[in-house]
This record gives structure tokens, C-alpha cells and sequence, in this order.
């Protein structure tokens, strides 16, 4: 890997490793569970939340730019069609070799919202301090500088990325530590106030008392 990332062929190829801010949920004010032990919030606390995964290709040019959010995992274990098929193992090459129900999800993203991926992205390029720069060169770009002159209305939906012509509109939430923002925990907990009937979640990451107490009051009202 370390061969690849400094070839002289591929040196156009730069890969920034960023770090997050250790004790970042301490100095913010800490966490909204208050009953938890002192040494559960110090090793929280230096294992940030931040578990973001985002593709963003052609930026520069808005009529071929396309992006990706969420899982877009290189494990054949997580592989799956539509059909759901479980059993059927296909070549490495070909498809889910491994017997296992298990599944990921990955969005493909048009329009407006490449805007934003990139700012997001941007964000984290340009920060001082906080990354190791691991490429060929010693990358010194703004990126934000750089990237400014490229307006969000540039970018417009293509249907013909849909899977069967089938387009979605969805709204993409972050989590971040610098500044802090804490977008998906919000949204997480103002879809469960909004409850009518019936609400289904599933989140293997979620080990959080608040979100499953919000849960059960919501449930009782």
C-alpha cells in the first residue's frame, strides 16, 4: 500500500488521513446519557463519533459529477441484489461469494447535493493539524479557494443514474467533530417525535440509552 501510494505512475493521487479531535465530546459539554461511568466517557471521548463515507467524483465538472453516501463496501460479504437471494454463490469476480444474510447500502447522488458533499469534504482537506499527509507530493492546495468559483446550481439530478430510471430525494445529515455538529442524532430523534403508528429502526452502530428511553416514551404517549 505504502509502494502504491507513492508510485511515481499514480502521483497524481494524494490521500490525506484525518484525525479526530481527542477529548472532543468532553470540551463540548459532554454527553446527553448522564449515568455514565467516568472511564466509559474518557474512552468515548478519545473514539470520536465520526464514521463518515462519501465518494465524490468529477466535482470539477458538474454535467459528469457523481457522488456516494454510506456503505460502499469493497467486502464481498455485504454484496446483494434486489432479490435478495441467499445461498446463491457467484465467483469472486461476479458477485456475493459468502454464505451470510448480510447486506449494506450505498446511495448514489446527483444535483445540488455534490455541492455540499464537496464542502463537507473540503472541510476536512483543508484543515491544519489534524491529518497526516501520507502522498506523493506535499499537497499545500486549498481546496476550498480552489473549488469556490463552482456555484450549487451547476449541478443538476440525473435520472439516468437511478437504478431502473428510479430517482429519490433524500436529505443527507453529518456528524462532525470540529466544529461540532451533531446532525444525525438530531434528525434520529425528531423522526421518533413525529411517530404516528409505527416506527422501524435499525442501526448497528447505535449503543445509546438516550435514543432507546426516547423510544419507550414515545411509545407510551
Amino acid at each position: 500500500m505504502e509502494n502504491f501510494k507513492r508510485s511515481r505512475t499514480l502521483k497524481k493521487i494524494q490521500y490525506k488521513n484525518r484525525r479526530v479531535t481527542l477529548f472532543n465530546d468532553i470540551t463540548n459539554g459532554g454527553y446527553s446519557d448522564k449515568n455514565l461511568p467516568w472511564l466509559a466517557e474518557l474512552a468515548l471521548s478519545a473514539a470520536s463519533t465520526h464514521h463518515q463515507k462519501m465518494v465524490l467524483i468529477d466535482y470539477k465538472k458538474p454535467e459528469k459529477a457523481v457522488g456516494f453516501v454510506m456503505e460502499h463496501n469493497m467486502l464481498d460479504n455485504y454484496w446483494d441484489r434486489s432479490t435478495h437471494i441467499y445461498g446463491n454463490l457467484e465467483a469472486a469476480n461476479a458477485g456475493k461469494n459468502v454464505n451470510t444474510p448480510l447486506q449494506d447500502v450505498s446511495s448514489i447522488v446527483t444535483g445540488e447535493v455534490l455541492w455540499d458533499l464537496n464542502y463537507n469534504f473540503c472541510q476536512s482537506w483543508d484543515r491544519d493539524g489534524f491529518f497526516d499527509n501520507r502522498g506523493y507530493y506535499d499537497s499545500s492546495e486549498n481546496l476550498t479557494q480552489d473549488r469556490k468559483g463552482i456555484q450549487r446550481s451547476s449541478f443538476k439530478p440525473n435520472p439516468n443514474m437511478g437504478m431502473d430510471g428510479m430517482t429519490l430525494q433524500a436529505q443527507i445529515v453529518r456528524t462532525y467533530d470540529k466544529p461540532r455538529v451533531k446532525d444525525i442524532m438530531k434528525v434520529y430523534l425528531k423522526n421518533i417525535q413525529q411517530t404516528t403508528s409505527y416506527i422501524y429502526t435499525e442501526n448497528q452502530y447505535f449503543r445509546w440509552p438516550v435514543l432507546a428511553e426516547e423510544f419507550y416514551l414515545i411509545g407510551k404517549t
